[in-house]
C-alpha cells in the first residue's frame, strides 16, 4: 500500500514538471539578465552580459539594480530615481561602472555623473528608459557616457535590462 502511494506521488510530480516544463512559453526570467556593449577608454570593444544581479532595489519612485558578470569582472549599477511614481518612459538616471573580484578589464570605477572628461570638462551622461513594468518584472534600456576620476572615457551602448522582481523589493 505504501508502494502505491508513493508511486502515485512519484508520478503525479513528474506528470507536473512535464506539463510545467513543455507548456510552449519560454520564461526569460529565470535567471535576471542584462547585456550592454562596453567601448573602452583605449577603443576596446566588450560585450557584457549579467552572471547575477546584486543591490536590487524597486520602490514607488526608485529602481536600482547591480548587474554584474563574475566572468570580466565587471559590475553595472543603474539607478532611476523620480519626483513621481516610477512608469514606463525615459527618467533621469545613474550609470557606473566598476570592476569586481581580481579583474584587469578595468582599473576605475566610471560614472555618468560627478566625474568629468578631460577633452570636455565636462560631466557625462546617461539615457535610462523602462520599457515595461509587470507585476513580475521591469524590463528597459540604457546607455551613456561615463568618465573616471582620472578623465578616461567609457561608452556604453545597447544596454538592456530585464529583471525578475521578487516580492522583497
Amino acid at each position: 500500500m505504501k508502494l502505491k502511494r508513493c508511486i502515485l506521488i512519484l508520478t503525479a510530480l513528474c506528470l507536473s514538471f512535464v506539463f510545467s516544463c513543455g507548456n510552449g512559453k519560454e520564461n526569460k526570467l529565470d535567471k535576471p539578465s542584462g547585456t550592454a556593449t562596453i567601448t573602452l577608454n583605449d577603443g576596446e570593444e566588450l560585450d557584457f552580459e549579467t552572471t547575477f544581479t546584486t543591490n536590487a532595489s524597486l520602490m514607488d519612485r526608485k529602481f536600482a539594480i547591480g548587474l554584474s558578470n563574475s566572468l570580466n569582472g565587471m559590475l553595472i549599477y543603474i539607478m532611476i530615481m523620480s519626483n513621481e511614481t516610477l512608469a514606463p518612459g525615459t527618467h533621469d538616471g545613474y550609470i557606473s561602472v566598476k570592476q569586481i573580484g581580481n579583474s584587469n578589464t578595468i582599473d576605475e570605477t566610471y560614472n555618468s555623473h560627478y566625474y568629468k572628461g578631460t577633452e570636455t570638462n565636462k560631466e557625462g551622461n546617461s539615457k535610462l528608459t523602462i520599457t515595461s513594468m509587470e507585476d513580475d518584472s521591469v524590463r528597459g534600456t540604457f546607455s551613456g557616457v561615463l568618465y573616471s576620476e582620472t578623465g578616461k572615457k567609457l561608452n556604453i551602448k545597447n544596454g538592456a535590462f530585464n529583471i525578475k522582481i521578487e516580492n522583497e523589493l
